[in-house]
């Protein structure tokens, strides 16, 4: 009998939207953000008119942020963000994945956004598995870089294939919200764009 593999992608479809830009407000606070935006302006604007990469825009404005800083205190700032922020996180996305994981299924967040935040963020979901976008750390300093691709488009089926590489023994369902999920949403058995999204909207009225 096959298992049931179900994934969600996290920022718009856990969330009620994007968690990067709040995460680092609160991790570098207000100055630090315009800076870091300020001088990674030119990446943006560069990935706005596809002249480069998602992944190479991200990752600038990470390393404007956070280049040097020490990975034991960016993890505690995760921590207390987290606490901070539950609402978030869609007003029935914890039971949903709770309820996947009451019924046997392996269930992973693939997500762009990094395990830092999006783990803390999901305490309350325990058994949960994690692909995420990673940042590179040497001597307990982040170095600015990437350890991997931006786990976004192509790259969250690549990931999800490495992690679950034998997919004849699993049926994959999988929940997302934008372009950046449609190569895993058609990669999947079943695929429901916005699905929660719609709950959350009729959940509070």
């Amino acid at each position: 009998m096959k298992r049931l593999l179900v994934t969600f992608d996290f920022d718009g479809t856990l969330t009620r939207g994007d968690t990067l830009l709040p995460w680092l407000h609160h991790v570098v606070g207000t100055w630090g953000l315009i800076k870091a935006l300020l001088l990674s302006l030119p990446w943006i604007a560069g990935w706005k008119f596809r002249l480069v990469s998602n992944s190479s825009a991200k990752e600038r404005l990470f390393a404007m942020s956070l280049k040097g800083r020490s990975e034991a205190e960016v993890r505690r700032w995760s921590e207390e963000f987290a606490i901070a922020h539950q609402s978030l996180l869609r007003f029935n996305a914890v039971d949903t994945v709770n309820s996947w994981l009451a019924a046997g299924a392996t269930v992973c967040v693939v997500s762009a956004s990094m395990e830092l935040w999006v783990r803390p963020m999901l305490k309350d979901c325990p058994g949960l598995h994690f692909i995420t976008t990673r940042p590179e750390v040497k001597d307990g300093f982040f170095t600015g870089r990437f350890s991997t691709h931006n786990c976004y488009g192509r790259e969250k089926v690549t990931r999800l294939k490495a992690a679950f590489p034998n997919r004849g023994d699993f049926t994959l369902i999988a929940f997302g919200d934008s372009k950046g999920d449609a190569a895993l949403l058609r990669y999947a058995d079943v695929g429901y764009y916005r699905e929660l999204k719609v709950r959350d909207e009729v959940a509070l009225g």
